[in-house]
């Protein structure tokens, strides 16, 4: 009996993480989700690390084992080295994964730009407007043309104008499933 929950990965590689992201991403061009786990990194990261150099290792689901396999094989030897790579292939992967990266950044960028961050809580919004007729109410006397101080204008109309700001964004904003 495990303590553990079964997971749905098999390890197909280790050794270093530079070589498991390239072994990565020619399962990715075949459509094959992979995980590297390095154990050496979240070692170093929480506080007690060993020097480990072939700490990575790739993991596939076991669905996609065998056709991973094949893979791995192909673009490794018998000892796990990668094959001979051409380094003008390496090059052209490089460019186009930077055109890919450029493209998903901005891709998400306009994604992040069309929905809101959050939308305000109710307490929020009660707070706010709130605070919009408590400031109303301390520039009056301005309507009645009464001399109020500086400070109190100040305060007053930087609290309206923030406050009616808010509930401006929050009426706005559009709700996405999820928020």
């Amino acid at each position: 009996m495990s303590i553990l929950p079964e997971t749905n990965h098999q390890k197909i590689y280790v050794g270093s993480k530079i070589n498991a992201q390239f072994l990565q991403s020619l399962l990715l061009e075949s459509d094959i989700k992979s995980v590297i786990r390095d154990d050496g990194e979240s070692a170093a990261r929480a506080g007690f690390a060993m020097d480990y150099m072939n700490g990575a290792k790739l993991l596939v689901a076991k669905g996609d084992l065998l056709q991973a396999k094949h893979i791995i094989d192909t673009a490794t030897d018998e000892e796990g080295n990668l094959n001979a790579v051409d380094e003008e292939f390496l090059a052209e992967r490089a460019l186009s994964s930077k055109k890919n990266n450029t493209a998903n950044q901005a891709e998400s960028l306009t994604e992040s730009q069309e929905r809101p961050t959050y939308r305000r809580s109710p307490l929020n919004l009660l707070l706010n407007i709130g605070i919009i007729l408590y400031s109303l109410y301390r520039l009056y006397p301005i309507t009645q043309g009464e001399e109020l101080p500086g400070w109190r204008i100040a305060l007053s109309g930087g609290l309206l104008l923030f406050c009616s700001w808010a509930v401006y964004k929050h009426l706005t904003a559009t709700k996405k499933s999820g928020h």
